[in-house]
């Protein structure tokens, strides 16, 4: 698929559907190297031929670019019976375009010249000649030209036929192409590439191979491209002087885009700036305010490859010179042949103050391996793992780990090491936010977790992202803010597969899991689904202490009380889920489960000294049978009254409490406040239990609406009902672009629909989900 080409692929289909209803025309493809210009004269001739017409394909060489009419002796099949081509232009010209007329009669006919900046003048000239005059033929000529900064004018330059120039892709197109090209290489990896490819498709291509054809080179590196290329690109470029070509090397070779360092640094070679005016001659360079600009994203790398070794060396030591100890701390390191202390310590406290996380790393990585102590060394290739693993480079983690396990090391830095294999396992070592949340803490869990992801958006940490995300969902969960933490776990699932974390990714799993039991969305079996890499959902078991809790939760919404506490006793169990076991025993005809269980939770509610896990206990006491059960629940309801949806089960059991107690009224009072938040939550089973109870206790709800979308999944709907776009969507509600699109993929099916048109239809029929204010 061709990314961020639709108008060019539209005139070029337009320009073949004209040929097939004789209607001629000639379009020029205008491009630098690695624009696309014969991917899409491939799709051109694909279409062509798909559609029967007659396709004539050739490619201009440099080599006879003085050879008269070799071009179109390249072009035309042997079968015609050419004219002759010689004498005058105007002759030459109208032989070709009869020539071509014959071509087309039997079909349409379409003829392709890829690289025509190499075509020879005579063969231009009689092409252009017969491609102004095609009138009601039924053909087109389509050519494609390089025209990059270095390269000589085409001989169809000055025949004016129509053009199309090739742009560089946008952020979106570039970043499709690497998704499909290079998505197992992390988004880190994946965003630096698209950076430095400036949108050029070829570049995009080769920086992703050489990465991933070396994935044990040390992190961010000069981006590499293939021998190959370097050469292909340079070859127009030989005749620069010594001089211009370690300029050159040191404009490759800087990254700061300061005209005084360039300066002083070419001073210290005994170079002046002056020596670029050769190369900006020959289009390598662009001079500027901005400083000096490579005019293809590949003559960079090209550059510094082709180079020598000693000269590199020597422009990263004039750099070093230039910028001063610290700042030229990562040119020293570039520039050392051997390990060196000093070196290794000036880039080891330069790490510490950079706030680019990758940089940080890239840095403490060099200092290890500029180390001479053993000790430093291994503490640095620790630090540098963590560094890998927060920036979701899973494979470089491992390495520098296992680097730093061969060396003698302190405690600490076993520790160190200890904690990034944990993380890359996916096992979460025991820190702040475990800690908050075991000791029932959810305000503060949410308040640490909230600036964990703060800060790894902040420091471009995609690696350490997901964990962040999973705290941050699993408190809001906790505290009762169901759609919140299904926003939080979805984009923190995105990120785990992202940075290659399964392990986080099937906690994320289980949050997600957790949230659709309340909403009833699970199948009715004993698994629990888990989502596949393209997002759907499969049955598979989730040994997990929330996974658990969700398959027990499921079956409890459903009514189905003794598989929920067989299920709820299997595996190991989560801290919270006892108030869950206690109303499935109880229900289930077996009460003691719940009584063995509850002295468990009792104390570890205590211990958290909060009123929520408190109200909880006496909620399971009221149902084992406590003494006053009515003063029970009055009591829980009153603790619990911060948490809706814990709030909404203790009424709804005080309400069933009530009714079989014969005291409707009052029952009825506290069903409808469990009713209107369990719909405002999507919990359609415990909807559907409270208006059965309604029922019961003698509310006319016949004609009550059944529980709608939750309301960022409405909040979605209705903009891209109103032709908002992913982006457009996710930038006005503050969400990501994978969340939008994983509330329509939940909403399509519970709206009878499959596509957009479809949501658009709903929007002019007069949907009430999608027009009536009150459902919101």
């Amino acid at each position: 698929m061709l990314h961020g080409r639709t108008s060019e692929l539209r005139a070029l289909d337009l320009l073949l559907a004209g040929a097939r209803s004789s209607q001629g025309g000639a379009l020029v493809i205008r491009g630098d190297i690695g624009a696309g210009r014969t991917a899409l004269l491939d799709h051109a001739a694909e279409s062509a031929a798909a559609a029967g017409m007659r396709v004539l394909r050739a490619r201009a060489l440099e080599r006879e670019r003085d050879l008269p009419f070799a071009g179109l002796s390249l072009l035309l099949p042997a079968a015609l019976d050419a004219p002759d081509l010689g004498g005058d232009r105007l002759q030459a010209g109208l032989a070709m375009l009869e020539l071509l007329r014959r071509a087309a009669t039997a079909r349409p006919l379409v003829c392709l010249v890829d690289d025509a900046q190499w075509i020879d003048r005579h063969s231009a000239e009689a092409l252009a000649f017969a491609a102004r005059r095609l009138g009601d033929a039924p053909m087109a000529l389509l050519f494609t030209v390089r025209s990059g900064p270095g390269d000589a004018p085409s001989p169809l330059s000055a025949e004016g036929l129509p053009e199309l120039p090739l742009r560089p892709l946008g952020t979106v197109a570039a970043g499709l192409l690497l998704a499909e090209t290079a998505g197992d290489l992390p988004a880190h990896t994946r965003d630096r590439i698209r950076t430095a490819a400036e949108g050029n498709p070829l570049a995009l291509l080769e920086f992703s191979a050489t990465t991933r054809q070396d994935p044990a080179a040390p992190m961010l590196k000069t981006i590499t491209v293939w021998p190959e290329t370097a050469e292909r690109l340079l070859e127009q470029y030989d005749e620069t002087p010594p001089a211009t070509e370690r300029m050159l090397l040191l404009c490759a070779a800087d990254d700061t885009k300061d005209a005084a360092v360039l300066d002083a640094a070419a001073r210290r070679l005994e170079l002046h700036p002056s020596d670029l005016y050769p190369a900006e001659r020959a289009g390598i360079v662009r001079l500027g305010r901005d400083g000096v600009t490579f005019t293809h994203p590949l003559l960079r790398p090209a550059i510094y490859q082709r180079s020598a070794i000693a000269d590199r060396v020597a422009v990263h030591r004039a750099l070093a010179d230039s910028l001063g100890p610290e700042r030229g701390a990562r040119h020293l390191a570039a520039g050392a042949t051997y390990p060196d202390a000093a070196i290794a310590d000036l880039l080891d406290r330069s790490a510490v103050r950079l706030t680019d996380r990758a940089a940080a790393t890239a840095a403490m990585e060099d200092s290890a391996r500029l180390s001479t102590d053993p000790r430093a060394r291994a503490r640095r290739l620790a630090a540098a793992a963590a560094g890998a693993a927060d920036l979701g480079l899973t494979t470089q983690a491992h390495r520098l780990a296992a680097r730093a396990e061969a060396l003698p090391r302190s405690p600490g830095v076993r520790g160190d090491l200890m904690a990034v294999r944990a993380r890359m396992a996916g096992v979460r070592p025991p820190g702040p936010v475990e800690g908050l949340l075991l000791a029932g803490d959810d305000p503060g869990t949410l308040a640490l977790a909230t600036a964990l992801v703060t800060d790894a958006r902040v420091r471009d940490m995609p690696g350490r992202l997901p964990y962040a995300l999973l705290a941050l969902s699993e408190a809001r969960l906790h505290l009762g803010d169901h759609h919140l933490a299904a926003t939080s776990a979805d984009e923190g699932l995105a990120a785990a597969r992202e940075a290659g974390q399964p392990h986080i990714a099937h906690h994320l799993n289980a949050v997600l899991a957790w949230l659709a039991a309340v909403r009833g969305d699970l199948p009715e079996g004993d698994d629990l689904p888990e989502r596949d890499g393209k997002g759907e959902r499969r049955c598979g078991d989730d040994p997990t202490p929330l996974g658990v809790w969700a398959a027990g939760l499921l079956h409890l919404g459903l009514a189905r009380a003794a598989l929920s506490l067989e299920r709820l006793l299997e595996g190991a169990p989560h801290p919270r889920a006892t108030p869950d076991l206690v109303e499935a025993a109880v229900r289930a005809g077996a009460p003691e489960a719940g009584h063995e269980h509850l002295a468990r939770f009792e104390r570890w509610a205590a211990g958290t000294g909060r009123p929520e896990p408190a109200g909880l206990v006496i909620r399971c006491r009221a149902l084992l049978g406590g003494r006053d059960p009515e003063r029970l629940y009055a009591a829980a309801t009153r603790l619990l009254t911060a948490r809706p949806y814990d709030h909404a089960r203790t009424a709804l059991l005080h309400g069933e409490w009530l009714r079989r107690a014969r005291r409707p009224a009052e029952a009825r009072e506290r069903l409808r406040v469990a009713l209107a938040v369990f719909e405002d939550l999507g919990a359609r089973p415990w909807a559907e239990r409270a208006l059965a109870e309604l029922r019961a206790a003698g509310e006319p709800v016949t004609g009550r609406k059944p529980p709608g979308l939750p309301p960022q999944q409405l909040r979605v709907i209705r903009l891209a009902a109103g032709g908002a776009s992913n982006r457009e969507i996710a930038t006005r509600l503050g969400i990501s672009p994978r969340t939008v699109g994983n509330h329509l993929y939940k909403a399509f099916p519970r709206l009878g629909i499959a596509s957009r048109d479809e949501l658009r239809g709903l929007l002019r029929t007069g949907h009430a989900l999608l027009t009536d204010p009150e459902r919101s």
